[in-house]
This record gives structure tokens, C-alpha cells and sequence, in this order.
């Protein structure tokens, strides 16, 4: 959904070819299994990835999506299933490297970099997470700068900031607080 414009606080985002994909079966086949679980590793709330997994219902999925991965080696899409495939399953490791190549790919896309910090500090690497979030301060579009700083004032990262960057955090807050607010 490329940006179009932005007027008075709205941002206007257009909306490309809607045909059918066909990854689109894989997807629908993930909201599947995702609605029958009682506590996903991701949802609404963002990540939470130290719950734990079932890799059962996913394993079929995952190998679907590596075999389409490996057709078609840069199809972000592909990329993008099996990286939410692994993390639902619990292969927190494996998704990692998914979830850099998409990040890198497509910085300005929050999801990426959220779930990339997520990773990070869930397989120890907390420093690093934060990097990743705080890197997403400096992005062009409000959005993203915002739901960065939202993660890092939550329990997980806030102890990781120095005061420097706490008052970055915090000014990223406070130049949009009508937007925050809803957040």
C-alpha cells in the first residue's frame, strides 16, 4: 500500500493489484489454525513470545512455505509466511534470519522490525532488539516511529534505555500526541 499523501493528521495510502496470490491458500490456512489456538505467540496486542508453542499444527505449513521459498528465493511473501509459520511453532531461531531479510527489505514496515526486536530479545539479545526499535525512531513516517516507541516503553525494553535514549522515546511521543494518545 504505497503513501499517497498526507493531510491534516491522515495518511492516504493506495491500493495495488488485489487479485488472488497464490500464497493467498497458505495464508488463509495459517488464519485457520491461528483461530483455534487459546494463546498465540502474536496477536492484536503485539508479540509475546514467551509463551509457549505447539510446532504441530505448523510443521505442514512451514514446509510448504520453505518450498516456495526455495522456487522462488526472493518472494518476500514466501518469506513472510514462513517467518510467521516459525514463530508461531516456537522456532524463534529459525525465524530470525526471515525476519532480518524482511526488515532490511522493507524498513518502513513496522510489523518487520517489531517482530525482528521481538525475536532478538526472546533468544537473548536484547541490546540488539533495542537497537532495532530505536533505528524505527528515525523513520520517515509517524507510524512507525510511534508503535517503536510504544515497544520500548513497554516492561521488556525499558530497562534497556540509557536516559539519551529515554528522552529520544519520549520526544517521539510527545510530537504526536494525538496519535499516541490513541495508541
Amino acid at each position: 500500500f504505497p503513501l499517497l499523501d498526507a493531510v491534516d493528521g491522515y495518511l492516504i495510502f493506495g491500493v495495488g493489484d488485489l487479485a488472488p496470490q497464490a500464497a493467498d491458500a497458505l495464508f488463509a490456512e495459517m488464519n485457520a489454525i491461528y483461530a483455534g489456538l487459546d494463546a498465540p505467540r502474536w496477536g492484536p496486542e503485539g508479540f509475546a513470545l514467551v509463551r509457549a508453542a505447539d510446532p504441530g499444527p505448523w510443521e505442514a505449513l512451514a514446509a510448504q512455505w520453505e518450498a516456495r521459498l526455495a522456487e522462488a528465493p526472493a518472494d518476500d511473501s514466501a518469506r513472510l509466511g514462513l517467518a510467521f509459520t516459525r514463530l508461531l511453532m516456537g522456532a524463534d531461531a529459525e525465524a530470525l534470519p526471515l525476519w532480518e531479510q524482511l526488515q532490511a527489505a522493507h524498513p518502513g514496515v513496522t510489523v518487520f522490525s517489531t517482530a525482528l526486536a521481538a525475536t532478538q530479545l526472546r533468544l537473548g539479545d536484547g541490546l540488539v532488539g533495542r537497537d532495532t526499535l530505536l533505528a524505527q525512531l528515525d523513520a520517515p513516517e509517524p507510524g512507525p516511529r510511534l508503535l517503536a516507541a510504544r515497544m520500548l516503553l513497554g516492561v521488556d525494553f525499558l530497562h534497556l534505555l540509557d536516559d539519551a535514549q529515554l528522552d529520544r522515546v519520549l520526544a517521539v511521543a510527545a510530537a504526536a500526541p494525538d496519535a499516541w494518545y490513541l495508541l
